[in-house]
């Protein structure tokens, strides 16, 4: 296409493209496959960087006194080429205040008036606000001349998106001086990968070195060794040990799920097998599959029964504790689906109940079959492999609140080494001592006999709940989120079906168990403020990969709709091709029927001769009657108004 004289082309090659930074930064774009696409960094990827085509652009905008800059090196590039001066950071979303080596960048654009053009998403979003705080200190007499937001209006989502359609128009965007959210709960993959997806993020903490090396010495993805980990840890503390209730009146439990995102053979056994050798012991937790929402509560209740000294013969029954822990693993979603969509399933909402630790299990018209398992009085965690072309299965609980309750992981490992690294011996666990956090089996069986902590004797001193700390941001960036959705609802802005419902929830659930993985710790019941950073990380990760599954899912939901039509429009082109045929033979059976021998000039009603023509043909005999009529070839010997009951002939 023609653009200011220049011709512009925009494409993912099968090879893709690399974008070479000034300082030795090299970022390679390229698709995954499977219609996405997939970002990878390699040269000088630590520290900071100044932006990609910095001193082409500069050069070029001390001409124009115009500089733009964009989300992604593709936008950038393509804004060159057709003739603009423009530059690109390296980090989508929040990223850019890690990554943006800012002091350089403000003396590169010293003079300049600076116009950054936003992405149509969340992620631009918090690309804008995060080049906002960066930028607008320096807009002054020795800094920048101006700083100005706009984004490309429709049908375009981006500067490239603008390029290659040749429609060149933009509108101002306003910034609000609203409360910034440092988690995502949307990202997109347009421009960089999350930061659980580079190695600077495993090197942060011991323990996460240590699931790093497991994972490559074993050739699979450290995320879903640290999602599978993360729900293990879950498994081994007892059901006492709970959040603060940050939201309502009751605490929060430490249950978890996690979904594991790969096709079949990408991993996710493997995976599950290196957690397992780092976090062994579950302490006799039970790992079946449960066939309804009612068998979730017979995963840890039980009817006993005991003596009854006033009447022997009829004894005591109660329900008991058989278990206080569950690892459910499901390798494929698809079954986690088909047992939820039955007639009358109940597994949905009993998943959804599960997460937060509530009451299991309902009252039945049998009272010896109800089997039931008290709010706070059990530990489970739930792991599921996903696939993209069964995502549906996962998704279509949205509405019972399901698929938001989850930690999702990946099998891609962006970046695995050519060599596998050295066999990694050592172990997370032990990691939950039994003489600091007791779960005595006395305390659980009277909660069972009691159901429910209320009616224990000396309530929830009995119990002995252990509560986790947690830093004061967690307290009030909960508050704000409250706040913050109840204006978006006062607005009438809900949009009903939102997949970050839970996030925090999850969030704070992630970063409660992040101290158990830490060997060298005291105190493993204090949350730190770097535990809740690493939480934050991990949950824009799991943002990630779940909007893309979603993506994919959809995109394949879009293919196949447009298949479908494909055939169907065909096969009805070929219908009506056919009909059409059909149509123009019927004349020629009306004229070979009359002219018989033995019917040659004898009247026949309409309905006889529609009769007597195979059944193909039979419905356009009356019409093919009148137009023989017109054109003389066949006469209406007695005209009763109807071509049906009319009689008709051959003279002659």
């Amino acid at each position: 296409m023609s653009i200011s004289d220049t011709h512009v082309f925009i494409t993912d090659t099968t090879h893709g493209f690399t974008f070479a930074y000034e300082d030795g930064l090299t970022v390679h774009r390229t698709g995954d496959g499977q219609g996405g696409k997939r970002i990878s960094q390699s040269g000088t990827t630590g520290g900071k960087h100044v932006p990609y085509l910095l001193t082409p652009s500069t050069e070029h905008a001390k001409h124009t006194g115009v500089i733009f800059i964009t989300e992604g090196e593709k936008d950038a590039a393509a804004m060159l080429t057709a003739g603009y001066a423009a530059i690109s950071t390296t980090g989508g979303g929040g990223n850019v205040a890690n990554t943006l080596n800012i002091d350089a960048t403000v003396q590169a654009l010293a003079g300049l008036n600076v116009v950054a053009i936003c992405d149509k998403d969340t992620t631009g979003d918090k690309w804008r606000q995060a080049l906002y705080d960066l930028l607008t200190p320096h807009v002054n007499d020795h800094g920048l001349q101006s700083l100005t937001f706009i984004q490309a209006c429709e049908p375009c989502h981006d500067a490239g998106d603008a390029v290659a359609l040749g429609r060149f128009e933009f509108e101002r965007v306003q910034l609000e001086a609203d409360p910034r959210q440092d988690v995502a709960e949307e990202t997109d993959d347009d421009d960089q990968v999350p930061f659980v997806d580079t190695d600077d993020f495993w090197e942060q903490t011991p323990y996460l070195q240590a699931i790093c090396k497991a994972a490559r010495a074993c050739r699979v993805a450290p995320t879903a060794v640290l999602g599978i980990v993360l729900a293990r840890v879950s498994v081994m503390l007892p059901p006492q040990v709970v959040t603060p209730a940050y939201v309502g009146g009751r605490k929060g439990s430490m249950n978890l799920f996690v979904a594991v995102l790969g096709a079949s053979g990408d991993g996710k056994g493997t995976a599950a097998s290196v957690a397992a050798r780092l976090v062994p012991y579950l302490f006799g937790a039970r790992t079946e599959k449960p066939s309804s929402g009612e068998s979730l509560a017979a995963l840890y209740a039980q009817w006993a029964s005991e003596e009854n000294p006033q009447d022997a013969k009829h004894p005591i029954t109660y329900l008991a504790c058989a278990n206080p822990r569950a690892l459910i693993d499901i390798p494929e979603v698809t079954w986690l689906g088909s047992v939820a969509v039955r007639k009358g399933s109940t597994l949905g909402g009993e998943l959804a109940s599960a997460f937060v630790g509530e009451r299991l299990g309902g009252a039945t018209k049998d009272q010896a079959k109800t089997i039931t398992a008290p709010e706070d009085g059990y530990r489970m965690a739930l792991i599921t492999g996903v696939q993209y072309a069964n995502a549906d299965a996962l998704f279509n609980m949205s509405g019972t609140g399901v698929p938001q309750r989850f930690l999702w992981v990946d099998t891609l490992d962006n970046n695995m080494p050519e060599t596998a690294p050295a066999y990694y011996e050592g172990l997370l666990a032990p990691l939950v001592d039994r003489g600091s956090v007791p779960d005595p089996p006395e305390n659980l069986q009277a909660l069972y006999r009691a159901g429910s902590i209320a009616n224990m004797l000396n309530g929830e001193r009995a119990w002995g709940f252990i509560e986790m700390r947690y830093p004061p941001e967690v307290r009030e960036r909960t508050d704000r989120l409250r706040y913050e959705r109840n204006l978006t609802k006062k607005r009438g802005e809900d949009g009903g079906d939102n997949l970050a419902g839970h996030l925090n929830l999850v969030r704070i659930r992630v970063a409660g168990l992040l101290p158990w993985l830490d060997g060298a710790r005291e105190d493993h019941t204090q949350v730190t403020s770097e535990d809740w950073r690493i939480a934050g990380q991990i949950i824009e990760y799991s943002c990630h990969v779940r909007d893309k599954c979603r993506e994919r899912y959809l995109q394949t939901v879009r293919d196949n709709r447009a298949e479908y039509e494909t055939v169907r429009k065909g096969a009805q082109d070929d219908a009506e091709r056919n009909l059409a045929t059909i149509r123009q033979e019927t004349p020629g059976k009306v004229v070979a029927f009359l002219s018989k021998r033995e019917r040659k000039g004898k009247p026949f009603k309409g309905t006889d001769i529609a009769r007597n023509i195979s059944r193909k043909w039979r419905p356009y005999v009356y019409k093919a009657l009148d137009e023989l009529c017109e054109q003389g070839m066949v006469q209406r010997v007695e005209d009763t108004g109807a071509s049906t009951t009319s009689t008709w002939a051959i003279l002659g």
